[in-house]
């Protein structure tokens, strides 16, 4: 599952893109609502929460087949990643799919913020489920503890996925390799 700006006539046309070595334009995700524009976009959140929702699944069935954490880590961007979406879409003049692209992220936030990840909203009501189902609360400390184990692998989490987009622009590329031909000569 990867997200592409693709070029059709000088207008960049953001959209999904499921392939297996085949990122071709005719494979993106195009759904017209023009036959119902009052609900279009109550239709159109619906619609990306639900292909959020089954990319996720099938990124994970795709690690656990592989037993490899490869095609999650390769389908996922942090801030710096999506701006490099965004400032091709600017570079282009697409404003539309400038628009549609903040839509998608505030999906994709409001699907992750319900997984059951601790310091997420999906957590807490596992731990309130969890609290339902012993008939009392969770320890203090215990919760502290999820919540420190949490915060630290969230954190390590955001820091190695920006150092992959970094990593993914050219001219870093290039003093890197320039950098290894100093001790490899």
């Amino acid at each position: 599952l990867i997200f592409v700006p693709y070029f059709e006539e000088n207008n960049a046309v953001l959209g999904v893109v499921y392939y297996t070595n085949n990122p071709y334009p005719e494979y993106l995700l195009r759904i017209n609502y023009l036959n119902n524009k009052v609900f279009s976009g109550f239709s159109h959140a619906i619609n990306m929460t639900a292909y959020n929702v089954s990319g996720i699944v099938e990124l994970i069935r795709q690690s656990i087949v592989k037993g490899s954490v490869e095609p999650v880590a390769s389908s996922v961007s942090s801030v710096v990643g999506v701006s490099k979406v965004v400032y091709t879409l600017v570079e282009v003049r697409d404003f539309y799919n400038i628009l549609n692209l903040a839509a998608l992220i505030s999906l994709s936030l409001a699907v992750m913020n319900i997984l059951p990840i601790p310091l997420f909203d999906g957590g807490h009501l596992v731990m309130l489920v969890l609290e339902k189902i012993r008939g009392k609360k969770l320890n203090a400390n215990t919760q502290e503890k999820i919540s420190i184990i949490a915060f630290y692998t969230l954190i390590v989490l955001s820091v190695l996925i920006i150092f992959k987009d970094i990593l993914s622009f050219e001219f870093i590329k290039q003093i890197i390799s320039n950098i290894g031909s100093i001790f490899n000569p």
